[in-house]
């Protein structure tokens, strides 16, 4: 990929927003050779990306959420998911609804799952798992940890959001967790 770059004659970089892009194409030699807003549209990304010819490469400056839709656009989701498609762990987390190749590939690049004797000391490390108050022999569950891996946690988070509004078996569970008085973590 880097070698890729080194070769290319222009560049698109894009400032992501909610519902347009600051979008801006430089040459090699550091030329502008456009810039201005962009819908975020399939439409009108197809059409910038048109423009500046197959091949440009693309840096888009928040790959989650907003940045989404440029992402898919530009084909960064095969790229991303090219190199790991051998591994077991990224296969088995693509096959649940709501998780892509940018999610999925985040545990099996950040941690080996396989160093984990079970699922409590994962959840432990990506900082899901909740933290225990003690005070003499009273122990309450107060809320997840503010330790592990936060980028992995947050992206998990985001996953399991999206799947609360599903209609599939996730979206069904986490209604049923709700109807007998779970709480999201939320205060």
């Amino acid at each position: 990929m880097l070698s890729e770059a080194a070769t290319c004659n222009a560049v698109i970089g894009l400032d992501v927003g909610k519902f347009s892009h600051w979008a801006c194409h430089v040459s090699r030699r550091g030329e502008v050779l456009g810039s201005g807003p962009v819908a975020n549209t399939e439409h009108d990304l197809d059409g910038l990306l048109g423009r500046a010819g197959a091949g440009t490469p693309v840096v888009v400056d928040q790959v989650r959420n907003i940045g989404s839709l440029a992402i898919s656009r530009a084909g960064l989701d095969a790229e991303i998911a090219a190199p790991l498609a051998e591994d077991g762990a990224c296969s088995c987390l693509l096959s649940v609804p709501g998780i892509g190749p940018r999610t999925a590939s985040e545990p099996a690049i950040s941690i080996n799952i396989g160093d984990f004797p079970d699922h409590d000391h994962l959840a432990s490390c990506c900082g899901i798992a909740p933290r225990n108050r003690q005070s003499g022999k009273s122990i309450s569950s107060v809320s997840s940890s503010r330790q592990g891996n936060k980028r992995l946690k947050n992206l998990l988070i985001f996953s399991c959001s999206s799947l609360s509004r599903s209609k599939g078996r996730f979206g069904d569970y986490y209604r049923r967790c709700r109807d007998r008085g779970m709480s999201t973590g939320r205060p």
